[in-house]
């Protein structure tokens, strides 16, 4: 039991994460920090020593998963084959179940976010800086009020997002899944737990009816994009995302 739990301790490290103090292997999800904060728990694994000793190991933030089974120096019998196929469908059911779970809670507490905002105003410091306006889909939320709301406070590369905090709404499939929040001095960070693959911010409101959209990286780019031209515009809100964006609003906007 020691030797397999100390391979799946070492296997964590492998994937780039920390593991946790200490390690439960009782076949559940376990939430676990990755980056050494207690208010994390971005990490998660599931162990069962039963049988071939196997688990699964992942990372919502960075999207880490991988599946670990120890090294028990031979082959697997087809028996042992078919029982640890059956243990990852079940792990894999598990971590599906509870990802579920993390975007759902996100998008009730962005909408609870959202309605605790009050309309940006014109003065805010990053949008001043940017030379941009405000729009009716975008709020602002004192720091401390904000880390109030959501229980923790926001970072990015491990600096607090502090002052006015703009919240603006990501949506996937047309519905709230989660919210970017920039503070002044234009930190990001996103409600942990919420769901942004494929999401996008809309500076405007898409409709049917909607001849031409821009697709920018981020906030202030899809709002010059919007000065510049009068085009609607809507923001991926990462490079990486803009493939997966375009794709979406294509799909719901056919003849845009």
């Amino acid at each position: 039991m020691r030797e397999a739990i100390d391979q799946f301790r070492d296997a964590i490290r492998s994937a780039g994460l920390i593991p946790p103090d200490t390690i439960e292997a009782d076949g559940r999800l376990h939430r676990f920090s990755t980056n050494g904060k207690r208010s994390d728990d971005g990490g998660f694994y599931v162990l069962h020593l039963d049988g071939i000793p196997a688990g699964f190991i992942g990372d919502y933030r960075t999207g880490v998963h991988q599946r670990w089974r120890a090294d028990i120096g031979r082959e697997l019998t087809p028996e042992e084959q078919e029982a640890h196929r059956k243990r990852a469908a079940e792990m894999k059911a598990q971590r599906t179940a509870d990802e579920a779970k993390r975007r759902a809670a996100a998008a009730s507490k962005a909408a609870e976010l959202w309605m605790a905002g009050t309309p940006s105003g014109e003065n805010h410091p990053y949008l001043v800086r940017k030379g941009v306006k405000p729009v009716e889909t975008l709020r602002e939320i004192a720091a401390d009020a904000l880390a109030h709301a959501i229980g923790y406070r926001p970072q990015a590369s491990g600096e607090p997002l502090a002052g006015r905090v703009l919240l603006a709404p990501v949506k996937i499939g047309g519905k709230l899944s989660t919210i970017e929040m920039i503070d002044e001095a234009g930190r990001k960070s996103a409600l942990s737990g919420g769901a942004k693959a494929g999401g996008y911010w809309a500076a405007d409101l898409l409709d049917g009816n909607t001849a031409c959209i821009l697709i920018g990286e981020g906030v202030a780019t899809a709002l010059s994009a919007r000065e510049a031209t009068g085009h609607v515009s809507v923001a991926a809100l990462s490079a990486g995302q803009l493939e997966a964006a375009a794709k979406a609003i294509r799909k719901r906007f056919p003849a845009a």
